[in-house]
Protein backbone atom coordinates (compact mmCIF):
# COMPACT_ATOMS: atom_id res chain seq x y z
CA UNK A 1 0.00 0.00 0.00
CA UNK A 2 3.01 2.29 0.47
CA UNK A 3 3.50 2.54 -3.30
CA UNK A 4 -0.06 3.86 -3.56
CA UNK A 5 1.13 6.83 -1.49
CA UNK A 6 4.10 7.51 -3.80
CA UNK A 7 4.44 11.05 -5.13
CA UNK A 8 5.40 9.83 -8.60
CA UNK A 9 2.06 9.70 -10.41
CA UNK A 10 3.08 6.89 -12.76
CA UNK A 11 4.38 4.66 -9.93
CA UNK A 12 1.32 5.39 -7.81
CA UNK A 13 -1.05 4.74 -10.71
CA UNK A 14 0.55 1.38 -11.51
CA UNK A 15 0.55 0.42 -7.82
CA UNK A 16 -3.16 1.22 -7.49
CA UNK A 17 -3.96 -0.81 -10.62
CA UNK A 18 -1.97 -3.76 -9.27
CA UNK A 19 -3.65 -3.46 -5.89
CA UNK A 20 -7.03 -3.49 -7.63
CA UNK A 21 -6.11 -6.73 -9.40
CA UNK A 22 -4.93 -8.30 -6.13
CA UNK A 23 -8.21 -7.48 -4.40
CA UNK A 24 -10.56 -8.58 -7.18
CA UNK A 25 -11.84 -11.64 -5.37
CA UNK A 26 -12.38 -9.60 -2.17
CA UNK A 27 -11.41 -12.71 -0.25
CA UNK A 28 -7.81 -12.04 0.72
CA UNK A 29 -7.87 -11.89 4.51
CA UNK A 30 -4.21 -10.87 4.71
CA UNK A 31 -4.82 -7.76 2.62
CA UNK A 32 -7.95 -6.90 4.59
CA UNK A 33 -6.10 -7.31 7.89
CA UNK A 34 -3.37 -4.89 6.75
CA UNK A 35 -5.78 -2.27 5.46
CA UNK A 36 -6.95 0.44 7.78
CA UNK A 37 -8.31 3.94 7.74
CA UNK A 38 -4.99 5.37 6.48
CA UNK A 39 -5.13 3.09 3.42
CA UNK A 40 -8.73 4.04 2.75
CA UNK A 41 -7.87 7.73 3.16
CA UNK A 42 -5.02 7.31 0.65
CA UNK A 43 -7.40 5.74 -1.87
CA UNK A 44 -9.98 8.48 -1.31
CA UNK A 45 -7.28 11.12 -1.79
CA UNK A 46 -6.41 9.48 -5.11
CA UNK A 47 -10.07 9.53 -6.15
CA UNK A 48 -10.32 13.23 -5.23
CA UNK A 49 -7.08 14.47 -6.70
CA UNK A 50 -5.96 12.27 -9.58
CA UNK A 51 -6.37 13.35 -13.16
CA UNK A 52 -5.87 9.77 -14.38
CA UNK A 53 -9.28 8.22 -15.04
CA UNK A 54 -7.92 4.66 -14.88
CA UNK A 55 -6.19 5.35 -11.56
CA UNK A 56 -9.45 6.73 -10.14
CA UNK A 57 -11.36 3.67 -11.35
CA UNK A 58 -8.73 1.34 -9.88
CA UNK A 59 -8.83 3.11 -6.51
CA UNK A 60 -12.62 2.82 -6.54
CA UNK A 61 -12.26 -0.81 -7.55
CA UNK A 62 -10.01 -1.54 -4.55
CA UNK A 63 -12.51 0.09 -2.23
CA UNK A 64 -15.41 -1.74 -3.87
CA UNK A 65 -13.61 -5.08 -3.79
CA UNK A 66 -12.85 -4.86 -0.11
CA UNK A 67 -16.04 -3.32 1.29
CA UNK A 68 -17.32 -6.83 1.99
CA UNK A 69 -15.22 -6.62 5.15
CA UNK A 70 -17.10 -4.88 7.97
CA UNK A 71 -13.78 -3.49 9.28
CA UNK A 72 -13.03 -1.81 5.96
CA UNK A 73 -16.60 -0.62 5.54
CA UNK A 74 -16.29 1.10 8.92
CA UNK A 75 -12.98 2.66 7.84
CA UNK A 76 -14.58 3.83 4.62
CA UNK A 77 -17.46 5.41 6.50
CA UNK A 78 -15.09 7.06 9.02
CA UNK A 79 -13.04 8.47 6.15
CA UNK A 80 -16.27 9.71 4.51
CA UNK A 81 -15.44 7.64 1.48
CA UNK A 82 -18.87 6.73 0.13
CA UNK A 83 -19.92 10.28 -0.72
CA UNK A 84 -16.48 10.95 -2.19
CA UNK A 85 -16.65 7.93 -4.44
CA UNK A 86 -20.10 8.78 -5.70
CA UNK A 87 -19.71 12.54 -5.88
CA UNK A 88 -16.18 13.05 -7.14
CA UNK A 89 -15.49 10.12 -9.36
CA UNK A 90 -18.36 7.99 -10.45
CA UNK A 91 -20.52 10.61 -12.13
CA UNK A 92 -17.50 12.44 -13.54
CA UNK A 93 -16.18 9.26 -15.13
CA UNK A 94 -19.39 8.70 -17.08
CA UNK A 95 -20.37 12.21 -18.05
CA UNK A 96 -21.39 13.10 -21.60
CA UNK A 97 -18.74 12.08 -24.15
CA UNK A 98 -16.77 10.19 -21.47
CA UNK A 99 -19.64 7.71 -20.95
CA UNK A 100 -18.34 4.89 -23.20
CA UNK A 101 -14.74 5.14 -22.01
CA UNK A 102 -15.63 5.71 -18.34
CA UNK A 103 -18.06 2.79 -18.35
CA UNK A 104 -15.39 0.59 -19.92
CA UNK A 105 -12.88 1.65 -17.25
CA UNK A 106 -15.40 0.86 -14.49
CA UNK A 107 -16.12 -2.54 -16.04
CA UNK A 108 -12.41 -3.36 -16.37
CA UNK A 109 -11.92 -2.41 -12.72
CA UNK A 110 -14.81 -4.73 -11.81
CA UNK A 111 -16.55 -1.74 -10.20
CA UNK A 112 -20.04 -1.95 -11.75
CA UNK A 113 -21.30 -4.85 -9.65
CA UNK A 114 -20.15 -3.22 -6.38
CA UNK A 115 -21.74 0.04 -7.57
CA UNK A 116 -25.03 -1.82 -8.01
CA UNK A 117 -24.62 -3.21 -4.47
CA UNK A 118 -24.51 0.37 -3.16
CA UNK A 119 -28.25 0.58 -3.94
CA UNK A 120 -28.76 -1.52 -0.80
CA UNK A 121 -27.12 1.11 1.43
CA UNK A 122 -29.50 3.16 3.61
CA UNK A 123 -28.27 6.56 2.38
CA UNK A 124 -30.83 8.01 -0.04
CA UNK A 125 -28.28 10.58 -1.29
CA UNK A 126 -25.87 7.80 -2.19
CA UNK A 127 -28.69 5.78 -3.78
CA UNK A 128 -29.66 8.77 -5.95
CA UNK A 129 -26.09 9.22 -7.21
CA UNK A 130 -25.79 5.50 -7.94
CA UNK A 131 -29.13 5.55 -9.76
CA UNK A 132 -28.01 8.49 -11.89
CA UNK A 133 -24.80 6.62 -12.68
CA UNK A 134 -26.65 3.41 -13.59
CA UNK A 135 -29.08 5.33 -15.77
CA UNK A 136 -26.09 6.65 -17.72
CA UNK A 137 -24.26 3.31 -17.85
CA UNK A 138 -27.37 1.48 -19.06
CA UNK A 139 -27.64 3.84 -22.05
CA UNK A 140 -24.92 1.63 -23.51
CA UNK A 141 -26.44 -1.58 -24.90
CA UNK A 142 -23.51 -3.84 -23.94
CA UNK A 143 -23.65 -2.68 -20.32
CA UNK A 144 -27.43 -2.87 -20.22
CA UNK A 145 -27.25 -6.48 -21.37
CA UNK A 146 -24.33 -7.47 -19.14
CA UNK A 147 -25.33 -5.77 -15.87
CA UNK A 148 -29.06 -5.09 -16.21
CA UNK A 149 -30.15 -8.34 -14.61
CA UNK A 150 -27.90 -7.72 -11.59
CA UNK A 151 -29.60 -4.38 -11.00
CA UNK A 152 -33.21 -5.50 -11.33
CA UNK A 153 -33.87 -6.74 -7.78
CA UNK A 154 -32.37 -3.72 -5.96
CA UNK A 155 -34.15 -1.40 -8.42
CA UNK A 156 -37.51 -3.04 -7.81
CA UNK A 157 -36.83 -2.85 -4.08
CA UNK A 158 -36.15 0.89 -4.34
CA UNK A 159 -39.40 1.46 -6.24
CA UNK A 160 -41.17 0.04 -3.21
CA UNK A 161 -39.18 1.39 -0.24
CA UNK A 162 -37.29 4.42 -1.53
CA UNK A 163 -38.13 8.09 -1.26
CA UNK A 164 -39.97 9.83 -4.12
CA UNK A 165 -36.78 10.66 -6.00
CA UNK A 166 -35.22 7.19 -5.74
CA UNK A 167 -38.56 5.54 -6.61
CA UNK A 168 -38.82 7.64 -9.75
CA UNK A 169 -35.19 7.09 -10.81
CA UNK A 170 -35.39 3.34 -10.13
CA UNK A 171 -38.63 3.05 -12.13
CA UNK A 172 -37.07 4.99 -15.03
CA UNK A 173 -34.08 2.61 -15.09
CA UNK A 174 -36.38 -0.42 -14.95
CA UNK A 175 -38.12 1.04 -17.99
CA UNK A 176 -34.75 1.52 -19.65
CA UNK A 177 -34.04 -2.16 -18.95
CA UNK A 178 -37.43 -3.06 -20.45
CA UNK A 179 -38.62 -4.45 -17.12
CA UNK A 180 -41.33 -1.79 -16.95
CA UNK A 181 -42.96 -0.02 -19.85
CA UNK A 182 -41.51 3.46 -20.34
CA UNK A 183 -45.02 4.89 -19.96
CA UNK A 184 -45.60 3.28 -16.57
CA UNK A 185 -47.26 5.69 -14.17
CA UNK A 186 -47.45 3.19 -11.34
CA UNK A 187 -44.47 4.76 -9.59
Amino acid sequence: MLLCENGDQKVRSNAVRLFCCLTEDGDDKEIIDRMGIQSIETLIKIVKSSSDVEEIASAMGVISNLTQSSQLTESLLKAEGLPVISSYALLTLIEAERLPYGSKVLAEANAIHPIIKLLNRPSSGLQEKVLIALERIFRLLDFKQKYGNLAQVPLVDLTQRGNNETKSLAARILGQLNVLHHQSTYF
